[in-house]
């Protein structure tokens, strides 16, 4: 699920209060946007509009806090369980939204409240077609309260933090997503305002990892991430420490050969002497070859042994330490490897990282065929394919068996394959038992028949259904001698049961075959399960 959130800062939101005439710029999610993101209603009470422009049928639904459903369920008694319930019930009870449900097109809806003294907000979910746009409404100045990061860490839900440290970690230079950390812990940081006020403009604060920043921000937790939104820089102190590049051969960011070589880092700093330290588990392939102090810079060669295995990398740490504080910075070094042949259990198994890998399977599922998100599965298990840019230009489609070669990836809980590339497909046809019959016999072409499994009448066929799966399938067109199940792509001949497939006699089942004739029987061979009901 996607979620975009777009949020004010504190000045823009003091300005909303006084004129809610203000235009936002509409969400960018594929199937919902909304005029508004922020509902801000006057402190004197009144009613705000906002547009909703959706893809189908959509709803709006409270975001209840994390802290009120963590109350809820720690509560050891019945008043204590009432308290927390009726915490919940009431949460954004003071809003009153002129409709809660609509279908596709564009719709105004209203929220109103009554006037206050002092402030309050809260959040709702927009949800459409499994995208989710959050809203935040709000009425009278938010209250800002100065947080540590393990303070932010255990606050409640809704609370706007001002929070100092250092940049580290920056993952998105757009929308502007980096985490920020001090001495108690650290904070993922999901959506960044320039000066202005304006999103999707991080690049214009010159913003590095290094920099001791101080921001101001709405908590919010999310799958059990908890995020600071789209916050207003207040301050920023350059890092006395800055990593200038990593290259190797002059070509800045790129991987060392996997027959081995070397990287050169070039690191400036306002102190003297900078430090630098290889993580334990990439010691036995990178080293350090020389250093070379330049004044305010110093140059790090790192060697690499050769890699027979797939590509590999190591977070460096640099450090320096001015008037008795110490500044670290990780840099990157990576190294290129081979593509490794894995399953998918295998896969989901893996780190997230560089190193690709390779994988066949069937399409279980697709989610988006323009932009090429899908599911693939063998006889290990399932996962899901980002971003396979050819797709749809291939005509791929669920039962058809792919090979593709990409990255371990993860976004929120969601395992996930990214800049996956195509390496071998085959289109699987979806045929009647009558016109699979009629087919030519081929190792090479596969096709998707569905029926039911009963017992064979044809002379000299097995029913075995526990181990290799002979028996006879059958639909409204006929029937044929289903000859060994696999449990599915790349399964072992024999292992049904052992690999987690249970075979009825009378149930439904697709399956995905090769035709071929023995003795003047046809038969379904090489087979596959795709489906049981």
């Amino acid at each position: 699920m996607k979620i975009k959130y777009i949020l004010p800062t504190l000045l823009a939101l003091l300005t909303m209060l006084v004129s809610c005439s203000n235009e936002e710029e509409m969400g960018c999610l594929d199937g919902i946007q909304v005029s508004k993101s922020i509902v801000a209603i006057p402190v004197d009470g009144g009613s705000t509009e906002i547009t909703i422009k959706a893809a189908g049928d959509w709803k709006l639904e409270r975001a209840i806090p994390s802290d009120l459903t963590k109350n809820l369920a720690k509560a050891k008694t019945e008043a204590d369980r009432e308290k927390a319930q009726k915490a919940i019930d009431n949460y954004l009870n003071w809003v009153t939204v002129s409709a809660t449900s609509g279908t596709a097109g564009e719709t105004v809806v209203t929220f109103s409240a009554d006037a206050i003294k002092g402030n309050r907000s809260g959040f709702y979910n927009l949800v459409c077609n499994g995208e989710t746009q959050i809203l935040h409404v709000i009425q009278g100045a938010a209250k800002v309260e100065n947080a540590t990061c393990a303070q932010v860490l255990a606050g409640a839900d809704g609370k706007t933090f001002r929070v100092t440290g250092a940049v580290t970690k920056i993952s998105n230079t757009v929308y502007g997503n980096w985490y920020i950390k001090d001495e108690t812990g650290e904070v993922y940081v999901y959506g960044t305002l320039d000066k202005n006020g304006a999103t999707k403009n991080f690049s214009s604060l010159g913003l590095e990892e290094g920099d001791v920043v101080t921001i101001e921000g709405p908590k919010t937790t999310y799958n059990g991430t908890v995020e600071l939104v789209d916050v207003a820089v207040k301050n920023i102190k350059k890092s006395v420490l800055k990593i200038d590049s990593i290259d190797v051969n002059g070509v800045k960011n790129a991987p060392i050969a996997k027959e081995g070589g070397y990287a050169t880092a070039h690191v400036s700093s306002k102190g003297n002497i900078v430090s630098v330290e290889i993580p334990e588990d990439a010691k036995s392939w990178l080293t350090i070859s020389s250093v070379k102090n330049n004044g305010e810079s110093t140059d790090f060669v790192f060697k690499a042994s050769a890699n027979e295995k797939g590509a590999r990398s190591a977070e460096v740490a640099f450090s320096v330490t001015v008037d008795g504080k110490t500044t670290t910075l990780n840099g990157k070094v990576s190294q290129a490897g081979g593509i490794e042949d894995v399953t998918v259990k295998e896969f989901n198994a893996a780190p997230k990282g560089d190193n690709l890998y390779r994988l066949t399977g069937i399409i279980s599922g697709v989610k988006n065929a323009d932009k090429g998100q899908f599911y693939i599965k063998d006889y290990t298990g399932e996962t899901y394919i980002y971003d396979l840019s050819n797709f749809k230009d291939k005509g791929l489609k669920v039962g058809d068996i792919v090979t593709v070669v990409g990255k371990r990836d993860e976004y929120k809980t969601t395992i996930e394959m990214t800049s996956a590339t195509l390496s071998d497909s085959k289109s699987v046809e979806a045929v009647s038992i009558k016109d699979f019959r009629s087919k030519a016999d081929s190792k090479d072409t596969y096709y998707l028949i569905s029926g039911k499994i009963s017992k064979s009448t044809e002379a000299n066929t097995k029913f075995d259904l526990e181990k290799y799966g002979n028996f006879a399938l059958t639909d409204e067109t006929g029937t044929v001698y289903v000859y060994g199940v696999l449990a599915g792509w790349g399964g072992t001949k024999g292992k049904l049961k052992e690999q987690g497939v249970t075979l009825t006699d009378g149930e439904n089942i697709t399956i995905i075959a090769t035709k071929s004739t023995y003795k003047g029987l046809v038969e379904a061979v090489g087979v596959y399960v795709s489906t049981k009901k």
